[in-house]
């Protein structure tokens, strides 16, 4: 929900998925698991306040089980960095384009990794908005 008043929805609305080429690129280090897609595929739409024109993407990613606090290293926690870091990817290789619709995109919702670990791709930093 906004306010219409300030924020006017844009002509650009849309989902993240990969092509099955492309999901071999989306890889972390010491994680060997395949990333198959996602659990649950992000939405995105251009929003514009004021002269700022900029995408705003739905992220409700795998939620699954952890091991434990201290040993992240489930089958389900990878699952959930790989999406994470999917989005991360793809936020990243729009901002670069040069056909970008607009660099400015903000990826927006829950389940980031719950091992409260902070890692990054270009500009965009996960962080656990739960963490202490």
């Amino acid at each position: 929900m906004y306010d219409t008043a300030r924020v006017e929805q844009l002509e650009k609305v849309g989902e993240i998925a990969f092509a099955p080429a492309d999901a071999k690129n989306v890889k972390l280090p010491g994680i060997e698991q395949k990333f198959d897609g996602y659990d649950r595929n992000p939405f995105l739409a251009a929003l514009k306040a004021g002269s700022l024109t900029f995408l705003l993407v739905s992220v409700h990613l795998f939620f699954g089980k952890e091991t434990s606090p201290d040993n992240p290293s489930s089958i389900d926690m990878n699952r959930r960095a790989l999406e994470t870091y999917g989005v991360a990817r793809w936020c990243d290789l729009r901002r670069k384009s040069p056909n970008a619709y607009t660099r400015n995109i903000i990826a927006w919702g829950s389940k980031t990794p719950s091992w409260r670990e902070r890692w990054s791709c270009g500009r965009f930093v996960f962080v656990d908005e739960t963490a202490e």
